[in-house]
């Protein structure tokens, strides 16, 4: 990209600034000496001529030379950011927040994605929410298994992100065996609930 052509592009043109300086130096030193009175104006007007273009020329190779490593670097912070966020792992319960939807499902407002793979309906739930028309956790077992099946899903997989609610964190293999599932702990704040879906 622009980022790897930069720093060794302000060398070349800063060096060819430095050579066009020296050679526009010399050349109008040339023409100050010609058309000088005496030997010793010619010398002088050269030199300082040539002087200052070579200086001129030198300065802006390296005004040229900062530039482009200046431009290389921002390049290359700016790849290795994009490349950072593009490969970068975010924790679920992030990730959702942004990509998710909200629903109600036999009463409950319940927030995250899903989707089928395969013969799997998977379900990533960052937010669970009771509201007055709440009808228990087995009707919600019930409604999201039968989402599955509408789906074309022969089993299901719930994954409870960012879980606080202890009484989900703490599922038991018993309780969730009445309910269908499987359960799985991942972490402290991670369940996952697999069954078949009807």
């Amino acid at each position: 990209m622009g980022g790897v052509g930069a720093v060794p592009g302000a060398i070349v043109g800063g060096a060819g600034g430095a050579v066009l300086g020296t050679v526009w130096g010399s050349v109008s030193g040339f023409l100050s000496a010609a058309t000088s009175e005496t030997a010793g104006e010619a010398a002088r007007n050269g030199a300082w001529s040539g002087t200052v273009a070579g200086t001129l020329g030198g300065v802006g190779a390296g005004v040229n030379a900062v530039r482009g490593i200046a431009a290389a670097r921002q390049l290359s912070a700016a790849a290795e950011t994009a490349a950072a966020s593009r490969s970068a792992l975010v924790p679920m319960s992030e990730a959702a927040y942004s990509t998710g939807t909200v629903r109600t499902v036999v009463g409950y407002e319940v927030g995250g994605t899903a989707g089928r793979v395969g013969d799997t309906y998977n379900m990533n739930i960052w937010g669970l929410y009771n509201t007055e028309s709440s009808q228990g956790l087995s009707s919600l077992a019930n409604a999201l298994r039968s989402e599955a099946a509408a789906s074309g899903a022969s089993r299901i997989s719930i994954t409870g992100n960012a879980v606080i609610n202890k009484g989900i964190q703490n599922l038991s293999p018993r309780a969730a065996a009445r309910l269908g599932f499987e359960v799985e702990k991942v972490n402290p704040t991670t369940v996952i609930l697999r069954g078949t879906a009807r």
